[in-house]
């Protein structure tokens, strides 16, 4: 028994040795399910044991035993060590869901805006004061809209006027009744005189909270672009 106990410390040593080099091996990227900081707290757990065998050995061997007061202290940092590489795991773990998600979400929008952008008809959106947040490619050509670095949609100055309603310098008059239109004749006039007419039909948009927040159009030309 005296030499089996020494045995048995020793080949612990040795496999929590051969623990930490496996996992110094393991790569800790900054997508991958193990994270640097869980891969520390892993190391550092099975250093622990490594140094509570490695005192073991010494003193059961009868070499000196003045780790072993050591070891204790050192022993009781194993349980926090586990519970942070925990953590970081599951940290890691939700990251990588959030990631994944995120991507899926980027693929459907370019989807979703690619067949906005194939369509035939004009596609625009509002926000509650009129301003075009959105134009698929149609829209951008009848509108003769263009977009910044940043995203921006910006008008070329003309003005719109819906049958029957007063003239506007933006989408603003389609928007204040906030019900939409169906189908409604709409004259868009270029401060060159350049004009073209449009039949209309916007749905209202709700916000979060359940109120309105804008209008989404789509249309199609009545006429091509032409000159008074």
């Amino acid at each position: 028994m005296s030499v089996l106990v020494p045995a048995v410390d020793a080949a612990a040593l040795v496999a929590f040795v051969v623990a930490v080099w496996l996992l110094a091996r393991v790569p800790s990227r900054g997508r991958g399910t193990l994270s640097g900081v869980a891969k520390a707290c892993l190391m550092g757990a099975l250093l622990v044991y490594a140094f509570a065998m490695f005192s073991n050995v010494l003193e059961h061997a009868g070499v000196t035993d003045a780790l072993d007061a050591a070891e204790d202290y050192v022993e009781m940092l194993f349980p926090p060590l586990i519970v942070y590489a925990a953590y970081a795991l599951y940290v890691r773990q939700r990251e990588n869901e959030l990631l994944s998600a995120q991507r899926a979400a980027a693929r459907s929008q370019a989807l979703a805006l690619g067949i906005l952008d194939a369509a035939p008809a004009g596609i625009i959106v509002l926000d509650d004061v009129g301003r075009i947040t959105f134009a698929n490619e149609t829209a951008r050509e009848v509108l003769d809209l263009t977009e910044t670095d940043s995203g921006e949609v910006q008008t070329p100055g003309w003005s719109v006027r819906v049958a029957g309603g007063p003239s506007s310098l933006d989408f603003a008059g389609l928007v204040v009744a906030e019900h939409g239109l169906k189908g409604i004749p709409v004259t868009v006039k270029w401060q060159n005189g350049w004009r073209v007419e449009l039949t209309v039909r916007t749905d209202r948009l709700i916000d979060e909270s359940g109120r309105f927040g804008g209008l989404v159009g789509t249309f199609m030309p009545e006429t091509g672009l032409h000159q008074e």
